[in-house]
């Protein structure tokens, strides 16, 4: 789901997770799977997303932009273990204590 800059006198009211609210309504209205965007800049955002429903994925740029590891960097901090991590990344994996 994504919307906007696609004619030149659009008038876009930008703002944090701008788009869900359209993308929670088709998911809703048509009963399809939807990914969203729009100005999602973090995984706390993305899990609230996701837990009330409002969407199935959630797509973000910019902070991979910032953070190409961004993902790898969500994944430790919510303790995830089976994140992927590039062979070449293996030295900078958190080790488990102990």
């Amino acid at each position: 789901m994504s919307a906007g800059q696609t004619v030149s006198d659009q008038q876009p009211v930008y703002g944090r997770m701008y788009l869900v609210p359209f993308s929670e309504e088709i998911r809703h209205e048509a009963s399809i799977p939807t990914m969203t965007v729009g100005n999602i800049q973090d995984a706390d955002q993305c899990n609230t997303i996701l837990a009330a429903g409002r969407a199935d994925l959630c797509v973000l740029a910019r902070p991979h932009l910032v953070d190409p590891y961004f993902m790898l960097h969500a994944a430790m901090r919510y303790g995830y273990g089976e994140q992927y991590w590039p062979p070449q990344y293996w030295p900078a994996k958190p080790r488990a204590n102990g």
